[in-house]
């Protein structure tokens, strides 16, 4: 089985114009670029490729997908091959491990589910063009050619196009396609298909649209496909087949309601939206949009508020996803529709471009900050306001930022110093807060692996006969796992009981027996290992246990994880991130990554790592990286990236060695 990270890698890489090109002569055509099919015997080109999407579709057989699907359908490959195919292509090294049993069955089941809706999509699409009411419904809320594209189709009432596609009956209750009288789940309903990130149909969305001769009935309006397998109503998330790779590039998702809102801002350019499926945003749909991008704008309905209520259902579902999506790291803002006496939402309004370029995006805490504040409320009341603000405001690390924000808050209520204190007591309490909790994990952990810690000085384990055993005169915080090729290492905080600290780089070899662990700790100073090496493979185990990784930068310059690697940091998606004292740049989605030059570990010895403290990023160019090489890219072509990127690195590394003799 091939690893969900190197899947991850192999997804951001494949660009669909790039893969289709090396079998289907391309020109283009607008936004978009077309040529002859090779699905079909295709006399005039009707194949087409949205470089935006990242996706193509026959607009003659219907046949289409991302760069795997494409690979998939051109080759005739499993999705596993298709992945190490296009892995070879961009030169992505993965790891795969024997599937089990068991994995092999899940994995067959699976295929057999994307099947079957794959199968059923395609039937509900010819069903559309037949039926000419439900064909100009669709078309004309979101045209033609974006109908066509991501597969809007129909199921007529009566007509049993589950049974009629001759799916396996086991597969049919699996995915719970039928109702409880026998009939199709989605019938008498527009159907939109829900993909996953690798653009495979795991379920339906389907609206209303013939209605009920029973007048009692009162059917949902939208009805999504049941739980299965391969797809869950509070995980799965509405238009990411579409909005990953442009989301990664722009750093920035914009979140809408429900899954029109979605399309409509798709259909009109707007690529990098998602929706959830008829339920609240969870941390289960966050975690998965933060492997892509750190920033979050939701478009909330606008819904009038309902009597003695100060905002409607739509923004207050907002100010809810907002908050939790603060709380795991994102920064968040707001487009508000205006607010008038009939409900707007995304899909209504947002009929045009520049419809949705004309709303005012706003900070998230100050848009809040403009709703909750009430003047002339009681003290009581206030301070509660005082209070959240101040809760979301500890929630940055950046102080400048927080700055920022207090001074625009103090011009509501209170004073500079008054935020502040409110804004420390906050971070004291959470910090408070994580300590006692990573203290109880490390407990269960101690208590697993036989041993205790006293006061984060020294490790001691209780004798049969009560007498307590102690094993050394320090502890060891686990940082890092440094995965290298050549030499793996392991990073630690040793701390003893007189309170002295040492950062330390162990090579593997220093761990793996108890003469030469005892020579490494005790030439730091006053380290003392006192037990067995019985007790020293316990503490390796619980350590191990703990330990983060990193990969090491072995390198400078360009990285395949798609990133220019300086000795103080990395240049990433139009921005550099700095190393922290252990040497470490953390990206997101791509992992950790260890730049030794300026740990602290080696920050003052200037004998190691000349070359690397002198290749820095200074800062100085008001163009970034990213839209310089993309411009050059241009120019040079696809297949100029490998010459003209060593070009550049050696170019760089000239300006910064003279910048920094100078």
């Amino acid at each position: 089985m091939i690893s969900p990270l190197d899947i991850d890698k192999v997804l951001d890489a494949a660009n669909i114009v790039e893969v289709v090109s090396d079998f289907v002569s391309l020109k283009r055509a607008g936004a978009s670029l077309k040529g002859l099919c090779p699905f079909h015997d295709d006399k005039t080109p009707s194949f087409m490729v949205s470089p935006g999407r990242n996706y193509c579709k026959c607009f003659a057989c219907g046949e289409g997908g991302g760069p795997v699907g494409f690979i998939m359908k051109h080759e005739g490959m499993t999705f596993p091959e298709a992945i190490r195919y296009l892995a070879k292509k961009y030169g992505i090294k993965i790891e795969e491990k024997e599937p089990t049993a068991a994995e092999q069955e899940e994995y067959k089941l699976k295929e057999s589910m994307w099947i079957a809706n794959d199968l059923l999509q395609k039937e509900f699409q010819k069903q559309l063009l037949s039926h000419k009411e439900a064909q100009d419904y669709a078309y004309k809320r979101w045209g033609k050619d974006y109908c066509e594209e991501i597969g809007v189709g129909y199921n007529p009432p009566k007509a049993n196009l589950v049974d009629k596609v001759g799916i396996d009956k086991g597969i049919v209750e699996k995915l719970k396609l039928k109702n409880e009288k026998g009939g199709d789940l989605l019938y008498g309903r527009i159907t939109i298909p829900i993909r996953d990130r690798q653009h495979r149909i795991i379920g339906f969305t389907a609206r209303l649209f013939d209605k009920p001769k029973d007048k009692n009935a009162n059917p949902p309006k939208y009805l999504n496909s049941a739980d299965s397998l391969i797809y869950s109503k509070s995980k799965s998330v509405f238009g990411i087949d579409t909005a990953w790779r442009e989301a990664a590039r722009s750093g920035t998702y914009y979140l809408v309601e429900g899954a029109p809102d979605c399309m409509r801002l798709q259909s009109i350019g707007i690529n990098n939206t998602v929706a959830t499926l008829g339920c609240a945003w969870s941390e289960e749909h966050f975690s998965q949009l933060k492997r892509a991008a750190l920033h979050l704008c939701f478009l909330p309905d606008a819904d009038p508020p309902k009597p003695n209520e100060r905002y409607g259902p739509g923004i207050k579902a907002v100010v809810k996803a907002g908050e939790a999506a603060m709380r795991m790291g994102f920064s968040v803002s707001v487009k508000q529709i205006p607010v008038t006496k009939e409900k707007q939402d995304p899909d209504t309004y947002c009929k045009t471009k520049k419809k949705f370029d004309s709303i005012e995006e706003q900070d998230f805490i100050l848009w809040k900050a403009e709703l909750d504040f009430e003047e002339g409320k009681t003290t009581e009341k206030q301070g509660k306001f005082v209070a959240e603000m101040a809760s979301l405001l500890a929630l940055l690390d950046n102080d400048t930022t927080v700055e920022m924000y207090i001074t625009q808050l103090t011009k509501k209520i209170g004073t500079k110093q008054l935020w502040k204190k409110e804004v420390d007591k906050h971070r004291k309490a959470a910090a408070e807060k994580e300590k006692k909790e990573k203290a109880e994990k490390d407990s269960e952990l101690y208590k697993q692996f036989g041993f205790n810690v006293e006061n984060d000085k020294f490790y001691y384990s209780i004798s049969d006969n009560g007498g307590r055993y102690e094993w050394s005169n320090f502890t060891m915080e686990p940082l890092f796992h440094i995965k290298d090729s050549v030499s793996p290492k392991r990073i630690y905080k040793l701390r003893n009981v007189f309170g002295m600290v040492e950062l330390v780089e162990m090579k593997q070899e220093d761990l793996v027996s108890l003469a030469k662990f005892k020579q490494r700790i005790e030439g730091l100073g006053n380290y003392i290992w006192k037990a067995s090496e019985r007790e020293l493979t316990k503490l390796k185990s619980f350590l191990y246990e703990k330990t983060e990784t990193a990969i090491m930068i072995s390198q400078l310059g360009w990285q395949r994880q798609g990133f220019y690697a300086f000795g103080n940091g990395i240049f990433y998606d139009g921005h550099f991130l700095k190393v922290d004292d252990y040497g470490i740049v953390r990206i997101e989605g791509k992992g950790n990554f260890y730049l030794p030059a300026n740990s602290q570990i080696y920050r003052d010895d200037i004998k190691l790592f000349q070359f690397e403290r002198r290749f820095v990023h200074l800062g100085y160019s008001a163009v970034s990286l990213s839209e310089f090489t993309e411009q050059i890219f241009k120019v040079f072509g696809n297949n100029g990236r490998v010459g003209f990127i060593f070009f550049l690195a050696t170019l760089f590394r000239d300006i910064v060695t003279r910048s920094t003799r100078s």
